[in-house]
């Protein structure tokens, strides 16, 4: 397992040095970014790349997310519904996707506003499925990064299940502060309304589509 785990940091050499590098990964996740599993190869490349130059290079990133057509998200949102969680969910999933779909700022303010919700209430389904009993906030995110651990178990995993973690708590559940002005989107700003209009776009549309995939 051992030398499993070497071949497999030596493999994805780049991809790990970019993670590890505390000021790569603060500027990614601050933009709401991750190495989601549907990213990780060519296109992350070219996120790693745009982050190394200091974003210099916006049409990768624009390009990046033109890539994510109908039939792309259909390909791997076929195996969501395989779950009873995601296909008790499935037409509220896929309003949010068709509305990314659309392809303009109304489309991506109801993208979000569909999909953020979905994210936490298909967790809490999920936790209370096993538990019996509604989760804290702070239980909530526990059970999602052990579900991430217990899916990303084998040496060969790019799951970045502790990652994922710091990133669900830094973005989808972030808190926000009305007196300091910190309102980034988040499943808190959204559902309350006080979510900044320009964070609506199709960037963090995206970006809820991958979080619930991964």
């Amino acid at each position: 397992e051992e030398l499993g785990y070497c071949y497999k940091r030596l493999f994805y050499y780049d991809l790990y040095a970019f993670i590890e590098n505390e000021s790569y990964f603060d500027d990614l996740t601050v933009d709401g970014w991750f190495p989601f599993i549907r990213l990780i190869g060519d296109n992350f490349d070219k996120i790693m790349l745009y982050y190394k130059e200091e974003k210099k290079h916006n049409f990768q990133i624009d390009g990046l997310i033109s890539k994510f057509t109908k039939e792309k998200i259909e390909s791997f949102t076929q195996h969501w519904w395989r779950k009873k969680l995601f296909s008790d969910k499935r037409e509220t999933l896929e309003a949010g996707i068709d509305s990314f779909l659309q392809n303009d700022r109304k489309g991506f303010i109801t993208c979000l506003y569909t999909l953020y919700p979905q994210i936490e209430g298909i967790m809490g389904f999920d936790y209370f499925k096993i538990y019996g009993k509604k989760p804290s906030h702070k239980k909530l995110v526990e059970h999602i990064k052990q579900k991430a651990e217990s899916k990303f178990n084998t040496v060969s995993s790019t799951g970045f299940t502790s990652e994922f973690y710091t990133y669900l708590n830094k973005t989808v559940f972030e808190n926000f502060d009305l007196a300091s002005g910190k309102i980034d989107l988040s499943r808190h700003t959204t559902s309350h309304g006080y979510a900044n209009a320009n964070d609506f776009n199709k960037a963090k549309a995206l970006q809820a589509i991958l979080i619930l995939d991964q």
